[in-house]
C-alpha cells in the first residue's frame, strides 16, 4: 500500500533573508487538482514519479524520473497530469535575497536564463541519482519542530544540492512531447510573445483560424486550465514586472491590456492575494 505524505521544512540561517521552503510530497492526484503558478522566488522542481508533464511558459516538457527544472520568478508554470495517479515530487522555493550575503549567488545563472531556453537541466543519470539522494536526506530531517542541528544539516545539504547543479550552465533541448498537439505548442508561444496585445481568447482563436470553444477544449485537455485563465496569468506576470520596476498602477493596467483599473485590480488580487498598490509598495521599500 502506498504511503502519502507532505514533508516540509523552512530553512532560515540568515537574519535578513526570508526562509527557503523545502517540500517533499507524494499524493494521489487528478488532472483537475492543479492550477497555474506564478512565483516571486526561484523554484527548483524535481520530478520523482507519476504520469506527469510540465508547462513552463511556452515550453511543454515531457518528464522523466529525476528531471530537475529551475523556474525563474514570474514564469507561468503548472504540472499536467495525464491521468489520475500517484504523484511524487520535491520542490524548493528560494527567495531572491537568499544568497545576498554570500560572495556569489548560485541561483543567478538560472534567474538570468535567456527567454525561450529550456528550464530543464542537462544532468546525467548519475548526477540525477546523487541529487535525489541529497533530497531524500533533507526529507528525513523534516520535522514539526526541527532542532538547530537539523536546520544546519538540512541547509548544508541544500547548498550541496545547489553545488551539484551550479556547474551545469547549459539546459537540454526538449524532445517532442508525446501526445501534445503541435497547435497547442504554437498557441503557447504566440501568447508568450505579447499577451498584453490579446484582448480575449477570441483574438487567439482568430489568429489560428479555430473556434473559441475548440481552443478552450484544447487547453482544458492538455493544460488543465482554460485559455482565458492562462492569458490572464500571463498578463499578471507582466504586471508584476512593471510594478517592481516602479511603474504606476494606471500605467501598468494600460500596458498589460486590461480594459479598466477595477478589472485589473480584481484579477491581480485573485492571483497574488494583494492589490497592485500594495505589491508596488512592497517592492518600492525593497528598492
Amino acid at each position: 500500500m502506498s504511503v502519502y505524505f507532505n514533508r516540509q521544512i523552512e530553512l532560515k540561517l540568515m537574519q535578513k533573508s526570508a526562509p527557503v521552503l523545502f517540500v517533499h510530497k507524494r499524493s494521489f492526484d487528478t488532472p483537475e487538482g492543479f492550477s497555474l503558478h506564478l512565483n516571486d522566488c526561484v523554484e527548483v522542481y524535481v520530478y520523482v514519479s507519476g504520469e506527469t508533464d510540465y508547462i513552463i511558459e511556452e515550453n511543454y516538457h515531457t518528464l522523466r524520473p529525476g528531471d530537475i527544472m529551475v523556474i525563474s520568478p514570474h514564469e507561468v508554470h503548472v504540472p499536467v497530469l495525464k491521468s489520475p495517479c500517484e504523484y511524487e515530487r520535491f520542490y524548493l522555493l528560494f527567495p531572491l535575497d537568499t544568497f545576498a550575503d554570500y560572495r556569489f549567488d548560485p541561483l543567478l545563472p538560472f534567474v538570468t536564463r535567456q527567454k525561450g531556453a529550456s528550464a530543464r537541466l542537462a544532468l546525467s543519470a548519475q548526477e540525477k541519482d546523487k541529487a535525489l539522494d541529497i533530497l531524500h536526506q533533507i526529507s528525513a530531517l523534516c520535522k514539526a519542530d526541527p532542532s538547530p542541528g537539523d536546520q544546519l544539516t538540512a541547509w548544508g545539504l541544500t547548498t550541496q544540492f545547489l553545488g551539484l547543479l551550479s556547474p551545469i550552465s547549459q539546459t537540454c533541448g526538449d524532445e517532442e512531447p508525446s501526445g501534445v498537439p503541435v497547435l497547442l505548442r504554437q498557441i503557447l508561444q504566440f501568447i508568450s510573445i505579447s499577451p498584453q496585445e490579446l484582448k480575449s481568447v477570441g483574438d487567439i482563436a482568430k489568429h489560428f483560424h479555430i473556434s473559441p470553444p475548440y481552443l478552450s477544449a484544447l487547453f482544458k485537455k492538455h493544460v488543465g486550465v482554460t485559455a482565458s485563465s492562462y492569458l490572464r496569468i500571463k498578463k499578471i506576470a507582466l504586471a508584476k514586472k512593471l510594478l517592481e520596476a516602479g511603474n504606476s498602477v494606471a500605467y501598468t493596467c494600460y500596458e498589460c491590456g486590461f480594459s479598466d483599473s477595477s478589472h485589473f485590480i480584481k484579477n491581480f488580487k485573485n492571483f497574488t492575494g494583494i492589490t497592485p498598490y500594495q505589491y508596488k509598495e512592497i517592492h518600492t521599500k525593497k528598492r
